[in-house]
């Protein structure tokens, strides 16, 4: 563990507890709503105390450089808090092992490695003795990210108890009920630990309205506990980024595939009846599933109109949206699914603050739908032929760009934030028991 050696203000106004294991310099989507909230509140007044990873333990760093709050004077502060056994999970972090002959180890090297979840969840335990090591004053509030929800989320529960304040859990995705991506047998023993740390938090926090009711639905939630803050862009950080040119006009994609219900199958068939020698273009790839990418790239005869870049910095993903003729957003490929029309996936608000046009491929009543501002269109994943001809449209002409809508931007959403915190705060009826 460890605690930075700038010492925050001894009498702050308002002092929050941030809990977020994922956070720059991980290269991961999640990391931009961590770090712009915890900048967002520091902007605005707040005294935010970071309890992360130490940044050194990340596999996968990103070589961008964090700028400080927006506003002089401000700046966040940090506890670290090395996971236990951390060299158990060497996909998420780089430590090393005691002895390269330790049984433990020799299984966590195993195509099948049963220790990867365990060693994550068990981060929230180093956390909680972390924060009761280092912090020296007793915060207003903690604030908890959902990543991993049950080492985030208990931690906040049981420091929360400990100084006797209240807790709020930030839900950028759901967790053991609804999640389309996590259907796995941990949900039914995790699901009543949920249960109860939601009951004790003062406030829950999600990014859509369709995840909002799923939550007061499962937990019969009241409406004021639950509040709804989208993701965002941070329009400073994206006008600082150069825009990348190509020599064909691009249509990107950046991000992590779920299959089978996150895949780039119907915009690559949308793509092929585009495959001609009159019409110039090239679609660009970047994250770490191009094995995936080119798979089903080939299977259609188009791997020579795919170019795959592997896993990149921030910064040289933002460049390609920026410079491409059209990027790509898939909240599903699954057309009618319930359980998918409250993502709302936070690569979306990004590519609303650069104002490229979008390709959406989402539900037919998707909530993501709503989130659109006219800066492209959705279609469902059999609606190939009508993909096709509005990328047509596109590429046709000069880039089109489109005015970012401010009601997404940090700017606005740090607002947001501030209000929602300081109410929690002023409320004063939930204390963790």
């Amino acid at each position: 563990m460890h605690v930075n050696h700038a010492s925050p203000d001894p009498h702050p106004k308002l002092h929050v507890l941030y809990i977020a294991a994922i956070f720059p310099p991980l290269n991961a989507i999640a990391t931009v709503r961590t770090w712009n909230t915890a900048c967002a509140l520091a902007a605005r007044g707040w005294n935010v105390t970071v309890l992360t990873v130490p940044p050194t333990m990340w596999r996968h760093r990103n070589a961008d450089d964090h700028p400080s709050p927006h506003r002089p004077g401000t700046a966040l502060h940090f506890i670290h808090a090395s996971p236990p056994l951390a060299y158990l999970n060497p996909d998420l972090y780089t430590a090393t092992p005691p002895h390269l002959l330790s049984p433990l180890y020799l299984l966590s090297v195993r195509p099948f490695n049963p220790f990867k979840t365990l060693v994550v969840h068990a981060w929230g335990f180093a956390a909680h003795r972390a924060a009761r090591a280092l912090l020296s004053w007793r915060p207003n509030l903690i604030l908890a990210d959902g990543g991993p929800p049950l080492g985030c989320y208990l931690a906040a529960y049981s420091l929360a108890r400990y100084w006797k304040i209240p807790y709020v859990l930030d839900y950028r995705d759901l967790w053991s009920v609804g999640n389309p991506h996590k259907q796995t047998f941990h949900n039914y023993w995790q699901r009543p630990i949920e249960r109860k740390l939601v009951k004790h938090a003062a406030g829950i926090v999600t990014v859509s309205h369709g995840l909002a009711r799923t939550l007061m639905s499962a937990f019969s939630l009241p409406p004021r506990k639950v509040h709804v803050i989208t993701n965002g862009y941070n329009a400073h950080r994206l006008q600082n980024v150069p825009s990348a040119t190509f020599d064909e006009p691009a249509i990107v994609y950046a991000g992590t595939l779920y299959p089978p219900l996150r895949t780039l199958k119907p915009v690559l068939m949308a793509l092929k009846r585009l495959d001609t020698p009159t019409l110039r273009w090239q679609f660009h790839y970047y994250g770490a599933q191009g094995d995936l990418v080119r798979k089903d790239a080939a299977e259609l005869g188009m791997l020579s109109r795919v170019t795959c870049h592997g896993r990149v910095p921030w910064s040289e993903a933002v460049a390609a949206l920026k410079g491409a003729h059209c990027a790509v957003v898939v909240v599903s490929v699954n057309s009618e699914a319930a359980t998918e029309l409250g993502v709302l996936t936070g690569k979306l608000f990004e590519l609303l603050g650069l104002g490229v046009p979008i390709l959406m491929v989402a539900p037919r009543n998707a909530e993501a739908r709503e989130y659109l501002f006219g800066h492209g269109e959705a279609y469902c994943a059999d609606e190939v032929t009508d993909m096709a001809e509005y990328l047509r449209s596109l590429l046709g002409r000069d880039p089109k760009r489109y005015t970012p809508p401010k009601e997404c931007s940090w700017d606005t959403l740090g607002d947001v934030w501030d209000s929602v915190l300081r109410g929690v705060i002023e409320d004063g009826n939930y204390i963790a028991q």
